[in-house]
């Protein structure tokens, strides 16, 4: 499902910065233009919205809003005035008018009022479309990876479903994704509620489902769910009900199937539609907009002078594997910005990463080959090794979560290392 996009041409980065996110935290996609002729590309792909600084340096911006209308009549713009422009006069062509210093909120909130305005001028105002485009817009991003996820929990959220598995790596936003989906169905106006693994007891989960009332469980840590509640699930499944079972399963669930952990018929049950949320390294592209969205958020939460983040740092992100995936990345953004005093993140705030890998451990694939399985087990021995059996520091050695070292250490038979 395709979400609104906007065009911000402005000649300053940081304002671009700070108006993208603001419309990125609205659910709207965003490309950006410094110059009249990157703005002349942008709008020939094709936008839903313009957002136009007045003051462009070296451009009649009359001229060029006459331009931009010309090649798309019907998307309305927003034009932005310098402080010394105390004209309130509605720009001819211009959607709406707004002066310098203005908060980004009050321009995502005129970019939602023009957009709301064309759809209904063309006919085209869908609330059911625009409510699950909302739910939708909460997962950032916008590789092929995460479109596919999206265009998943559409079809599967319409489909007549009991039980959907949401599986991923740690810190994908697989719980993200789970509420997501419940936004997405027919249940989205009926009560979603929460189970975790470990203490549940059955009496706890008749309660939940009593309460659930045709909407949706969402489970967590089924594999920790004792005997006696996975019994208790499977019977519920087994009967006609209208509410909904999401499981959230991570990387374990597979060895707590093998241990026994987990009952083989509940699994099969649950896993007949099961949903994969990709990792952050599957992503291309999205690790700059989710450090964007993360910038701008946790700029006010952590009354936090970043603002922005230059080029190079941006380019560290970019190259890192983010074993943690988006859990990784916004834990690493919101400590720099603890601890950064200017309005801008450099690669120098980022040590872990500029610091973290050495480029001279990379590893060069023999002529002949080499058993890949039999190379990451002696790697996990010896990252043990080194750290004395302290599996959490020995994960961090090869850049996982101590969830995948635990599945590793199962996988290789090294639960006495």
């Amino acid at each position: 499902m395709r979400r609104s996009s906007v065009l911000v041409i402005d000649d300053e980065r940081l304002i671009r910065w700070s108006i993208a996110a603001e419309l990125e935290e609205r659910g709207y996609d965003t490309r950006e233009a410094e110059t009249s002729d990157q703005a002349r590309v942008e709008v020939e792909r094709g936008v839903d919205a313009i957002v136009l600084d007045q003051e462009l340096p070296g451009v009649d911006p009359m001229e060029l809003l006459r331009e931009l209308r010309a090649r798309a009549p019907d998307v309305p713009v927003i034009m932005l005035a310098g402080e010394g422009n105390g004209s309130t006069k509605l720009v001819d062509g211009a959607s709406q008018l707004l002066h310098k210093p203005f908060e980004p909120s009050q321009v995502g909130a005129a970019v939602e009022s023009a957009c709301r305005l064309a759809r209904t001028d063309g006919g085209e105002s869908d609330p059911l479309s625009e409510s699950r485009g909302a739910a939708l817009s909460r997962l950032r991003g916008q590789s092929q990876a995460l479109e596919d996820l999206k265009d998943t929990l559409v079809r599967v959220a319409a489909s007549p479903a009991r039980a959907i598995l949401v599986v991923g790596e740690n810190g994908t936003g697989r719980h993200l994704a789970a509420r997501v989906f419940h936004e997405l169905s027919d249940r989205a106006e009926r009560p979603l509620r929460h189970l975790g693994g470990g203490r549940s007891s059955r009496e706890m989960l008749e309660t939940v489902l009593a309460g659930s009332e045709g909407g949706t469980l969402l489970i967590d840590g089924v594999d920790g769910l004792s005997r006696d509640v996975q019994e208790g699930l499977l019977r519920f499944l087994e009967i006609p009900s209208e509410t909904r079972v999401v499981v959230v399963a991570g990387p374990d669930l597979a060895l707590a199937l093998a241990r026994g952990a987990l009952r083989t018929d509940l699994h099969e049950m649950l896993a007949a539609v099961r949903v994969r949320v990709p990792s952050l390294r599957e992503r291309q592209g999205d690790v700059r907009v989710l450090t964007r969205h993360f910038v701008h958020r946790l700029g006010s939460l952590l009354d936090s002078p970043v603002r922005d983040v230059d080029e190079r740092a941006l380019e560290l992100l970019d190259r890192y594997d983010w074993p943690g995936n988006v859990r990784e990345l916004r834990d690493m953004l919101e400590h720099a910005m603890l601890v950064c005093d200017r309005t801008t993140l450099d690669a120098a705030d980022l040590h872990d990463l500029e610091n973290g890998i050495d480029p001279a451990a990379a590893y060069t694939l023999p002529p002949k080959g080499l058993d890949l399985k039999e190379l990451e087990r002696n790697l996990v021995i010896q990252a043990l090794e080194r750290t004395s059996g302290n599996r959490t520091r020995a994960a961090e050695l090869l850049r996982m979560t101590r969830d995948q070292m635990r599945y590793r250490v199962a996988k290789f038979g090294l639960d006495n290392a």
